[in-house]
């Protein structure tokens, strides 16, 4: 199974988990504050996952893709060839989000 798919894909099969993406600051205005995705029992890398977000909604391409945009596997800062699997939580933030 391949990364590329999951948003859009309807069926649901054993090999699959739920994984929650998060945005914060522009992203999370444009996408909305999170998003449900299937994840394939491999996972995916972060960067894969970017290409994705990128693909199914091209209006927030270039702020998906702009590598100042950090991301986090379960809280933890992540790189773009670190992998995520299903049932994590995985959020993409600007340098400046504050809480």
């Amino acid at each position: 199974m391949v990364c590329w798919d999951l948003i859009s894909r309807q069926t649901h099969s054993l090999e699959q988990m739920k994984t929650r993406l998060l945005f914060f600051g522009r992203l999370g205005e444009q996408l909305g504050r999170s998003l449900d995705v299937d994840m394939p029992d491999g996972g995916c890398t972060i960067r894969e996952l970017r290409h994705l977000i990128a693909e199914q909604h091209q209006d927030a391409a270039p702020l998906i893709l702009d590598p100042r945009i950090h991301a986090s596997i379960d809280q933890h800062l992540a790189a773009d060839e670190d992998r995520a699997g299903g049932g994590q939580e995985i959020a993409f933030f600007s340098p400046l989000s504050g809480g």
